[in-house]
C-alpha cells in the first residue's frame, strides 16, 4: 500500500515514480523527481504537517525524533524529498537514533551511490567535470566572473556556456535563477570527492 498522505506538499506532475518500501510494521513511501525543471523542494508551507507524519511513523515503532534532527536532516538534503525519506527510511530501518546517525547515514547513502557517480563523472567531458565543480563549490554564484573561470580552468565563459548546456541536457542540472547540480548527493560526493 502507498502512503498519498503528503501528497499535498509535493507537485505530483514532477514525479516519476511513488512505491512503496514495506517494513515489517508499516510502509514507508519513496518519491523519486523526474523533471529537469524540478528542484525537487518541499513547499515549505507544509513542512511542520511533514514533519508531524514523519514523526507519526517513527512513533509507531516507539522512536521518537525530535523536530529540530527532522529539520537537519531535510536541510542537510536541500529539501528534496527523494532523499529526505531515504534518510527517514535508513533510521528507520536501524531502529536506533540518535543526532550522531545523521551524518553516518549521509556517507552510507554517498557510499552506496558511488559508483553510479563515479560512472556519470567518467562519461563527462573535462569541461562539463569543472562546470559541476565550479557549481558544487560556488553553488553557481558568481560563475561567470573571471576569478571562477580562472579558478576552475576555464578561458571564457562560452566553454562554460557549452559545458553548462550539456550537463543541462543530460538533466545534471538546472536553472532558476542560478545553475544548480539537481542532484544534492551528487553534489556532496563532488565536494567530498574532489574538494576545493
Amino acid at each position: 500500500m502507498i502512503r498519498i498522505g503528503v501528497r499535498w506538499m509535493l507537485n505530483l506532475s514532477y514525479l516519476a515514480a511513488i512505491y512503496s518500501e514495506q517494513d515489517s510494521n508499516n510502509d514507508f513511501l519513496f518519491v523519486k523527481p523526474c523533471n529537469k525543471d524540478l528542484t525537487s523542494h518541499l513547499w515549505l508551507k507544509g513542512f511542520d504537517q511533514y514533519i508531524k507524519w514523519a514523526q507519526g511513523l517513527f512513533k509507531k515503532r516507539k522512536i521518537t525524533i525530535a523536530p529540530e534532527i527532522m529539520t537537519d536532516i531535510v536541510k542537510r538534503c536541500e529539501y528534496q524529498p527523494m532523499y529526505i525519506q531515504q534518510f527517514l527510511f535508513e533510521l528507520w530501518r536501524q531502529g536506533k537514533f540518535n543526532p550522531a546517525t545523521i551524518p553516518k547515514v549521509e556517507s552510507e547513502i554517498l557510499e552506496r551511490r558511488e559508483n553510479e557517480f563515479m560512472i556519470l563523472w567518467d562519461s563527462l567531458t573535462p569541461n562539463q567535470r569543472k562546470a559541476l565543480r565550479l557549481l558544487a563549490i560556488t553553488e553557481g554564484e558568481a560563475i561567470f566572473y573571471s576569478e571562477s573561470l580562472q579558478r576552475f580552468g576555464f578561458s571564457s565563459g562560452s566553454i562554460l556556456s557549452r559545458a553548462l548546456g550539456s550537463l543541462s541536457k543530460r538533466d545534471i542540472i538546472t536553472k532558476n535563477k542560478t545553475y544548480h547540480i539537481q542532484n544534492v548527493m551528487l553534489k556532496k560526493w563532488i565536494l567530498k570527492t574532489l574538494p576545493g
